[in-house]
């Protein structure tokens, strides 16, 4: 547990507001609350304030004390989210366990989506259920192939779930292009890189959008955020956190988002085996597909990640967004 200095903060990374967050989680739950922990404090996207992520402990006689996650941030972004998440959850509860055993080649497909316990859209804070067990980053670092292997069978899981008609935004890839991606990518002069790698940026977008012509429109439950620290595991579940940016769209998205990031992050011979049990997990449930579109999507992974490295370090991070784009029509290159 973070310690609660004198101050009024809570220390540690990142330091916020303790009783400012005490007040907001105890009006929403309607009883007092205590702060245990603050998770993350991370700037908005589209600029339009803080996103913070707490643990609260209820308090008093009688009040059930299992801590519970407070979400904090613009109006529209939390909704949002929210909104997403809540269908999500009923989707975990219909393919909970829908796909294979608990061991060997067929990882179980034990979806897992914190409950939604109250929201406040107006003012942009909601409460939810606290999901327990390791990030699935940290288990890849240790070599946990069954940990890849239950996370994609997870998402098969999710993705069996058609959102057309529902009231989510539909993104096919130019779509997630336009509101994924910052800065876009002819617009890497303003963070400070040289013309060079902002035509290389741009012309690596326009690749992405060309290979993905062809690709059929689909609406199916799309999370659009996954990565290896989205995912907790526990000995029976498999927990997928952060809906703010969930649409309907193609699977591919959710699958090469994840499969770019693990190979950007990991070393090779690491990722080469995790990214492979993820798939033999996955296509235990495909039904769309996946594979025939996966390595467009992947692609556009590294150019989204190599947009944000720009945005987030500026000119320091040249080096390796040059290595982004690389990867994004090399990626290109080997699937044509």
């Amino acid at each position: 547990m973070t310690g609660r200095p004198a101050g009024g903060t809570l220390v540690g990374p990142p330091a916020a507001d303790v009783a400012g967050l005490e007040a907001v989680a105890g009006r929403l739950a309607g009883r007092v609350v205590r702060l245990v922990e603050v998770l993350s404090v991370r700037a908005d996207r589209a600029g339009a304030g803080a996103v913070v992520v707490a643990v609260v402990r209820p308090e008093g006689p009688g009040a059930d004390r299992d801590p519970v996650v407070l979400k904090s941030g613009p109006p529209a972004l939390v909704a949002a989210g929210a909104r997403a998440q809540r269908y999500a959850h009923v989707v975990a509860g219909a393919v909970g366990s829908a796909t294979g055993g608990p061991t060997g080649r067929h990882a179980r497909c034990d979806l897992a989506v914190p409950r939604v316990l109250r929201d406040d859209a107006a003012g942009g804070r909601v409460l939810m259920e606290r999901a327990t067990g390791a990030r699935l980053a940290d288990l890849l670092r240790r070599d946990d192939l069954h940990a890849a292997r239950r996370t994609g069978a997870a998402l098969a899981g999710l993705h069996s779930a058609d959102a057309g008609g529902l009231d989510l935004p539909v993104r096919d890839l130019a779509g997630c292009l336009a509101d994924l991606v910052l800065p876009q990518p002819e617009h890497l002069a303003a963070a400070g890189l040289e013309r060079r790698l902002v035509a290389f940026g741009t012309a690596t977008a326009d690749a992405v959008l060309a290979a993905a012509h062809d690709h059929p429109a689909l609406t199916r439950l799309v999370h659009r955020d996954v990565h290896a620290g989205q995912v907790l595991l526990d000995e029976h579940r498999t927990w997928l956190l952060d809906w703010d940016l969930a649409a309907a769209g193609d699977p591919a998205v959710d699958v090469g988002n994840l499969v770019g990031t693990i190979r950007a992050k990991y070393p090779p011979a690491r990722a080469e085996a995790a990214v492979a049990a993820l798939l033999d997990g996955y296509l235990t449930g495909d039904t769309t597909g996946v594979p025939a579109r996966l390595a467009v999507h992947e692609a556009f992974t590294y150019l989204r990640l190599a947009c944000k490295r720009a945005r987030l370090h500026g000119p320091a991070a040249a080096g390796t967004v040059e290595d982004l784009l690389t990867r994004a029509r090399l990626t290109l290159a080997a699937a044509s």
